[in-house]
């Protein structure tokens, strides 16, 4: 949790709007299929591709702007609660970073789409087909494409800022989220979020269907465990639960995680796992 009540409800707001927005741009992203003709690739895609570009330039400057009152009201709520704490010690004055929208950047992540139908075409699938699973995986991607300048906005406002951020799971996290949860306010960049994990490279911080943001934290360390929620401490316990079992590395430790999970800690874990499996037995005929 935050230092105060109020830090921790702008955060949870600010978090169901950038789901939102995420949301809105995925819905964006469908009805602009009917731009591409599966069977005019070429002469279809420019326009089709114009129209995500806007979407995601309309997502990203209005994550910017909840992002930047977020933090205004959030730098209210914490700074004054940080100097009650440690009245010896200065906190800076909070420097927010807006990160520019990139359309070249953009247009790039989205160019593999028309390649991908015609080489699937190839393979042997309709046109229709293939242009319906490369269609659905984008959708997939758009929330976290539109939540990316939050993101961003947050951890390099904590960067020239001067203080530390941490990962705020959506309250049902992956293993993977959860274990970059339990390390608290220990973040300064994307890559150190992760490197100091397990040396993985920074690309898988946030994945497809992440619901996890960012939050900069004005307290020590010491602070934060004070703060710590039950569910994020039975994360921990279970991260060290592995951890004692000899899994201590990438991989083996997350794995290990998931096996270890009967209390239903994680969506991925191996309780999640036996329920989607009741499920399934229960409406095969």
């Amino acid at each position: 949790m935050a230092l105060t009540t109020a830090g921790s409800r702008l955060t949870l707001a600010h978090k169901r709007s950038q789901a939102a927005l995420g949301l809105l741009a995925a819905a964006s992203f469908r009805e602009a299929e009917q731009l591409l003709d599966p069977r005019r690739l070429d002469a279809t895609r420019d326009n089709w591709l114009t129209r995500l570009i806007l979407v995601l330039a309309v997502a990203w400057q209005k994550a910017l702007a909840d992002t930047a009152a977020y933090l205004a009201d959030y730098d209210q709520a914490e700074a004054p609660a940080a100097r009650r704490l440690h009245p010896a010690r200065t906190i800076p004055p909070l420097v927010v970073a807006l990160p520019l929208f990139d359309p070249a950047a953009a247009t790039a992540a989205l160019a593999w789409a028309v390649p991908t139908i015609k080489t699937l075409t190839a393979a042997g699938l309709t046109a229709d087909r293939a242009r319906r699973l490369v269609l659905d995986a984008l959708a997939a991607r758009a929330p976290k494409q539109a939540m990316t300048p939050g993101r961003e906005t947050v951890r390099e406002t904590a960067a020239r800022t001067g203080l530390r951020w941490r990962v705020v799971t959506d309250g049902n996290p992956c293993v993977w989220c959860a274990m970059l949860a339990t390390k608290g306010p220990v973040y300064r960049s994307e890559q150190t979020a992760v490197r100091n994990l397990n040396g993985l490279p920074a690309n898988v911080k946030y994945h497809d269907h992440c619901g996890c943001s960012a939050e900069i934290f004005y307290g020590d360390h010491d602070d934060w465990l004070a703060t710590r929620t039950p569910q994020e401490e039975a994360w921990h316990d279970a991260y060290r639960d592995a951890y004692e079992a000899g899994h201590h590395k990438g991989r083996d430790l997350s794995q290990a995680m998931r096996d270890l999970d009967t209390a239903g800690l994680f969506a991925d874990g191996e309780a999640a796992r036996q329920k989607a499996k009741t499920a399934r037995q229960r409406t095969t005929p």
